[in-house]
């Protein structure tokens, strides 16, 4: 039996809350500086010594992808995309994670975003759970006023419905050719995303 202290998702039943001040007593952002503070190469060994794998069906390391991250950015747009759109068959698994462990998806993030020098990352959703993205905006949000996040760090869902908004703050649509918008293309095997960026004010 796993102990609860190996547990990494401990509220998938909702059972200790899910907003940021529920996931701080589960110790979530507890470590993410002295994390940080190690390096990158460091954290890229630690994921590879961990052995951590891909959820799809080539079971990828986790370390090994990352490390294939160019080391210099350059003059380049350099994102992290999380596919969080569950298309294999009889998956729940980023479901439950975007509605009750939120803030440990989104410390994910940055850890990786600095380890492979992203410097924005999307999530992908599948258009379904619009009220899965309601609630991992509003967990963004709540990151963003802990100043967990921002700055150097830009984070937003991308809901699949280009019709979609989760709300004023959420710029970014799937799917549409709208001017003055730069477009790019991210092709996953699984799912090919296109996601327009704002243009910035």
């Amino acid at each position: 039996m796993l102990k609860e202290e190996d547990k990494i998702f401990k509220n998938l039943y909702n059972n200790l809350g899910w907003n940021v001040e529920d996931s701080l007593k589960r110790d979530d952002w507890s470590n993410t500086k002295d994390i940080i503070s190690k390096g990158k190469d460091w954290i890229i060994n630690e994921i590879k010594l961990s052995e951590l794998r891909g959820r799809g069906g080539a079971g990828f390391p986790t370390g090994v992808k990352w490390s294939f991250a160019p080391k210099k950015v350059g003059s380049r747009p350099h994102y992290l995309v999380i596919n969080a759109d569950e298309s294999e068959p009889g998956t729940c698994k980023d479901r439950d994670i975007l509605r009750f462990e939120p803030q440990k998806l989104i410390e994910g993030c940055l850890i990786t975003s600095y380890a492979v020098s992203a410097h924005t990352c999307y999530i992908y959703i599948r258009g379904e759970y619009f009220n899965e993205g309601r609630r991992l905006q509003k967990a963004i949000d709540e990151a963003y006023e802990k100043n967990f996040i921002g700055e150097n760090i830009r984070l937003d869902p991308v809901i699949a419905d280009h019709s979609t908004t989760i709300d004023d703050l959420l710029s970014f649509y799937m799917g549409k050719n709208t001017p003055d918008r730069q477009q790019f293309i991210i092709e996953n095997l699984k799912v090919e995303l296109d996601i327009v960026e704002s243009k910035k004010d």
